[in-house]
């Protein structure tokens, strides 16, 4: 009876123990999975890095010539000769020159069946515009962005390429060359790691940008490759964003992809066997640790589920991390509880040592985090009422505010964790400095709202301001005005004095005027203004005389004492009637067509009934 018993025992134990030992490796095999999936996903990552610092090296130039496009489009409209949009060409080379880093040799055009170039080069007598490829790429496009395929630049022995775009004439191209110098150190750079073959930028065309392998770059693997380039360029053409293998040579890779714009590839080249090389010696230690962790099966079992945990837990983290915010909090939305991953002083001062009750406390962190303009948008966007359903489709969710101290912050949410049905459960809430990024986003809107000679907002951006407040309901006086016999300074006494008298006639609007009022130059001698709130003619008169007084005693000697005077049209704009920008524009511009009979900064404003006293 006793044998019989200890037999049981002895088999009851032997299953026991060969059951944890199954058990056990499936969990050692999780691990050896994971393991493999971080290795993924941590490629996955320096491929979107590296193609996002592509992506940034540019967005520079695509925007100047975005930028350039519609200027030249607006200064064409308006009758400019050749010699003045040259000169523009010039201005915005200096300007592009220091904001691109000295990344580019200019901007340059083929207008009105001439070339034009910013930076003085004089083409030879054989160079036909319509003939070379940044020329041909742009009219290809039919007004998009062109990135025209990298040539040799002989004279630097440097890889350049071409930024091109068509305007609406259908003839008209603006372009940039732009060194491809950043984008070759990249790729040379990341391929320098030892588990990478390869490191290139190329287009869907199968042209190679830039390649860790200089001889390559220039090649169009589709055309000129050999057959792995040719396979390779092939799947890139319907490839989506992350990885897939190809063998060539003898040999496995794992080819890791991510898109740069709309044309554009980054692509790493890795060495399969190599890259995986480590996990079969991990995968052996954790069958050879098995041997001894079964003597000891409760104590293992319970480690190596926790350290699992914390393994999962640190690969959700650095995927969503990506080492890009200056803070990291992760929050668990059930309790409300905070944990730390990064910090600095803003956030010990906002959370004051308290990592508890984040969904009570969302509203009191939009208010002491973000500036006056801002809080109101913040406080929506961290409603917890309604951040779960709108995690619930998408992984993240961003929006960008301006902080206390003036400084422009991207404030995102990430889903760490979903329950069985999808809901988030554990969030990442990270904070990014996107504050230099918008600075030169801000610095680049200005310079395409402004009129390049008087320094006010040119008619396209001017117009666009004052139908937005009308839409939003906002009253004030609306004025045109132009110079009375502007002709004749230009006849008396040339072009460059009435250039010098169109910027007095702006400077005096813009010290007349505040500066929430907007001033903008419709052309030639010609400005409007919307002053909002000023809604009766004693206010306005009161400004007017203002301006009237500046003009009058501007600083032009160039005139031997001839006084500059103006005629002005007004008329107001109130929410007690319907009313359109062009209704505005036209009473106005009845009352500048008055003024003109009176002459000597006279102003007509329009009455109750339409008419003009």
């Amino acid at each position: 009876m006793k044998k019989k018993i200890r037999i049981n025992y002895t088999l009851i134990t032997a299953i026991l123990l060969f059951s944890a030992a199954v058990f056990i490796s499936c969990i050692f095999y999780s691990l050896y999975i994971e393991a493999k999936n971080n290795i993924i996903r941590s490629w996955k990552n320096s491929t979107t890095q590296a193609a996002r610092d592509v992506d940034y090296y540019m967005t520079m130039p695509e925007n100047a010539v975005s930028i350039s496009a519609a200027t030249i489009e607006s200064l064409a409209s308006e009758g400019a000769s050749h010699k003045t949009i040259g000169q523009y060409l010039i201005d915005q080379t200096e300007i592009y020159a220091s904001l691109i880093n000295d990344n580019t040799t200019g901007v340059y055009a083929y207008y009105d069946g001439k070339y034009l170039d910013g930076s003085g080069w004089i083409p030879p007598r054989y160079y036909v515009p319509q003939m070379r490829p940044w020329y041909e790429g742009a009219i290809k496009q039919k007004g998009s962005i062109a990135l025209v395929k990298p040539y040799l630049n002989l004279q630097t022995n440097t890889y350049m390429m071409s930024v091109s775009k068509m305007l609406s004439d259908g003839e008209s191209v603006v372009s940039m060359d732009v060194f491809l110098d950043g984008v070759q150190s990249l790729a040379t750079e990341v391929a320098s790691e030892q588990e990478i073959e390869a490191a290139l930028v190329i287009d869907i065309e199968g042209n190679v940008v830039a390649c860790s392998d200089e001889d390559d770059v220039g090649k169009n693997y589709l055309k000129d490759g050999d057959e792995f380039e040719q396979k390779l360029a092939g799947k890139l053409k319907s490839a989506t964003n992350g990885q897939f293998e190809m063998e060539g040579n003898g040999t496995s890779y794992i080819i890791f992809c991510d898109s740069i714009g709309d044309n554009w590839n980054m692509v790493f080249i890795l060495n399969k066997d190599k890259t995986l090389a480590s996990l079969g010696m991990i995968f052996l230690a954790l069958m050879i640790a098995l041997v001894v962790v079964v003597l000891v099966i409760m104590t293992v079992f319970f480690h190596v589920t926790s350290k699992h945990r914390e393994s999962r837990q640190l690969g959700h983290e650095m995927m969503a991390m990506a080492d890009i915010y200056i803070i990291a909090v992760r929050v668990d939305l059930p309790t409300g509880n905070m944990e730390i991953i990064r910090g600095n002083d803003d956030l010990d001062r906002i959370l004051d040592n308290d990592l508890t009750r984040f969904n009570e406390r969302t509203q009191e962190f939009a208010r002491r985090m973000t500036s006056e303009r801002s809080r109101e948008l913040m406080k929506k966007f961290m409603d917890p009422s309604t951040l779960i359903d709108r995690l619930s489709e998408v992984d993240s969710i961003t929006q960008e505010y301006m902080d206390i101290r003036g400084r422009w912050i991207r404030l995102r949410f990430i889903t760490a964790e979903r329950d069985a049905n999808g809901q988030a459960v554990e969030i990442l809430w990270t904070f990014e400095s996107i504050d230099e990024d918008r600075k030169q986003q801000e610095a680049l809107r200005k310079l395409s709202e402004t009129d390049i000679m008087t320094g006010v907002k040119n008619r396209g951006s001017g117009e666009s301001y004052i139908r937005q407040e009308i839409a939003e309901g906002k009253q004030g006086m609306f004025l045109l005005m132009d110079a009375d016999d502007f002709k004749s300074v230009n006849d008396t006494f040339g072009h460059k004095v009435g250039d010098k008298v169109i910027i007095a006639i702006a400077d005096s609007l813009t010290n007349a005027f505040r500066d929430t009022d907007i001033v903008f130059r419709l052309g030639g001698d010609e400005f409007a203004v919307f002053a909002e709130g000023i809604t009766d003619k004693e206010t306005g008169l009161k400004v007017i005389d203002r301006f009237f007084d500046e003009l009058t005693n501007a600083p032009l000697p160039e005139l031997k004492g001839r006084i500059i005077t103006a005629s002005v049209g007004a008329a107001f704009y109130t929410d007690t009637r319907y009313d359109t920008f062009e209704n505005l524009y036209e009473r106005a511009d009845r009352g500048t067509y008055e003024s003109k009979r009176h002459g000597g900064n006279h102003v007509t404003f329009e009455d109750d009934e339409l008419h003009f006293q």
